[in-house]
């Protein structure tokens, strides 16, 4: 008890000796929350891009390279604590369409046929991001921010559209088994923040690379890459360090 008693009266004299400097650090702290929106344009990356598909038999298979770029939604809100002028950290959600698409051939009982095939991969996503802010001119700010992001898959279909020799095979969508639900990636982007007297508004561009697969299917190689363009608006919600990041 003693040595406990001890400790505890170091460590307050300790919190009085610093509390100056962390109320100067607590003042330099402001909050701003927002929605943002635009589109993405995804990729799917791997050994494995090059072969999706199906094989039933030599008579009824299929074979694209689904590496080709898909376009999408991308949308949600955030929340930035700016811990000063320079530096924040932000929480987003966002809703991300990813996935990838691409020409292929195979057989249909027997048939030559050619199609093209989508992937679609929509996720409900958490990036966590650091972010640094230069003064642009006197009401603008240039955003860097890097980070990781954890993504929880909402929907996975696969879409084949196309014909056979034999005449139209039309168009097949099917949910795509074995998805894997969370997904782990990593996050890099640029914005510029025109900064206004109750509201912010931003664009930003970035790049999502997965850091895991996208299927539980062991041996199966493939990863989402993803880029995104966002326009939004922020509202600062008070502190006297006010940094002017999204």
């Amino acid at each position: 008890m003693r040595l406990f008693a001890r400790l505890f009266v170091v460590g307050l004299l300790a919190g009085l000796f610093l509390f100056p400097a962390w109320t100067d650090a607590l003042a330099q702290i402001s909050w701003e929350v927002g929605l943002k929106a635009g589109v993405s344009g995804a990729t799917l990356t791997g050994d494995n891009v090059s072969e999706y598909g199906y094989y039933i038999d030599p008579d009824n298979y299929f074979a694209a390279d689904v590496g080709d770029l898909k376009t999408g939604f991308v949308g949600g809100g955030y929340a930035t604590v700016h811990l000063n002028k320079q530096w924040g950290v932000r929480l987003e959600a966002l809703y991300f369409q990813k996935g990838g698409q691409g020409d292929g051939s195979g057989m249909n009982d027997g048939n030559d046929f050619a199609a093209k095939a989508t992937v679609k991969l929509d996720y409900f996503e958490v990036p966590v991001l650091a972010v640094f802010s230069l003064p642009a001119g006197s009401s603008g700010t240039f955003d860097v921010f890097a980070g990781a992001a954890v993504a929880f898959n909402a929907a996975a279909k696969s879409k084949i559209e196309g014909a056979n020799l034999a005449g139209d095979v039309g168009s097949q969508e099917e949910d795509i088994e074995d998805v894997a639900s969370t997904e782990y990636g990593g996050v890099v982007g640029l914005g510029y923040t025109w900064v206004k007297p109750k509201m912010n508004i931003f664009i930003d561009g970035r790049w999502e690379f997965g850091f895991t697969e996208v299927v539980d299917i062991e041996d199966v190689n493939i990863k989402n890459s993803a880029f995104a363009l966002m326009v939004g608006v922020g509202f600062p919600l008070g502190g006297s360090g006010g940094g002017a990041a999204q």
